[in-house]
């Protein structure tokens, strides 16, 4: 609407200025006053007033038709900006590889199912003596026997001796050589004791009754002997009591350790080296003594006839 109401006004103006030009030429030729050629400047002076006002409103008409569209046009949308953070895309779970097994991973160590201890213990293959301290020059003060368990609660600093919990005295500790040991249990964390230093050399032993020996119409008895100490040995004697008949056997002393078979000497050592075993048999019995509370009394020397350093042992047994 607003475009055909400029153009009618448009043709308006453009008409009065002919009419305009027309009245002025009319006039020009009643007055008489100017020539043909003048007529024609003034014509055409007219004419280029007419065009150039005619251009100047259609200039003006178009600015006016610009801003009345510009009006008229629908406003710019400007969309607005989402201050919404974006969502955080959630990362796609990472699957931990599973570690492969090598030839090198140690195999775990199964702990026997018949142990009641806590910790990490010892068994041992041989029986081996405890002693005071890490070394055969410390006094002997129990033995862990095959089939035996004990805790270990600390350990030398060569990491060849291990401290136990004495299996012979209850509460008691002692050192334990780990040659014949399995451990079972983690030991890194144990503390590490540092040995006192080498007692003075003594005789020791460990003793136990071997078996019942018949020879000649009387019985023996025989016995084991494990030299503990750290010096060797080379005497030792023997008593055997029977308690229920009152028998005797006697004190037997002798520069020499036997072992024997019914009445045959199958072994004998003149002198017994520490960590060495060795046997010693008695004197005749009149009875045989099987089933009977018997007491025994041994003692064992460094040097012949039973002199030197010298270790006793009393105690009583049923063969």
């Amino acid at each position: 609407m607003f475009k055909i109401n400029s153009l009618i006004k448009y043709n308006a103006h453009v008409l009065l200025l002919i009419l305009s030009i027309v009245l002025i030429a009319v006039s020009s030729a009643c007055s008489g006053s100017s020539s043909t050629l003048e007529d024609e400047r003034v014509f055409q002076d007219a004419v280029n007033t007419a065009v150039a006002g005619t251009a100047t409103a259609q200039a003006l008409d178009t600015q006016r038709t610009k801003g009345a569209e510009a009006a008229l046009a629908p406003s710019e949308t400007i969309a607005t900006t989402n201050t919404t953070a974006p969502d955080t895309p959630t990362p796609e779970p990472t699957l931990t590889p599973t570690p492969e097994i090598t030839d090198e991973t140690p195999a775990p160590t199964d702990q026997p199912a018949s142990s009641s201890l806590s910790g990490p213990f010892v068994q041992v293959s041989i029986d081996t003596n405890c002693r005071s301290g890490p070394g055969k020059s410390y006094a002997w003060l129990g033995a862990l026997m095959v089939g035996e368990e004990a805790v270990i609660t600390g350990k030398d600093p060569s990491g060849i001796y291990w401290y136990i919990d004495n299996p012979d005295l209850e509460g008691g500790y002692c050192w334990i050589w780990g040659f014949y040991a399995t451990i079972t249990g983690n030991t890194t964390p144990l503390p590490i004791y540092t040995p006192g230093p080498t007692p003075t050399p003594e005789a020791n032993f460990s003793t136990d009754i071997h078996q019942v020996e018949f020879c000649g119409g009387a019985w023996q008895i025989e016995f084991t002997i494990v030299n503990n100490g750290s010096i060797t040995l080379e005497s030792v004697s023997n008593s055997v009591k029977d308690t229920v008949t009152g028998n005797s056997s006697g004190q037997s002393s002798q520069n020499f350790f036997t072992e024997k078979n019914g009445c045959a000497v199958i072994a004998s050592h003149d002198r017994v080296k520490p960590e060495d075993t060795v046997y010693t048999v008695s004197l005749d019995l009149p009875s045989d003594p099987t089933g009977h509370l018997l007491f025994a009394s041994l003692k064992v020397c460094s040097d012949d006839n039973i002199k030197g350093n010298c270790r006793a042992r009393e105690f009583y047994f049923t063969p």
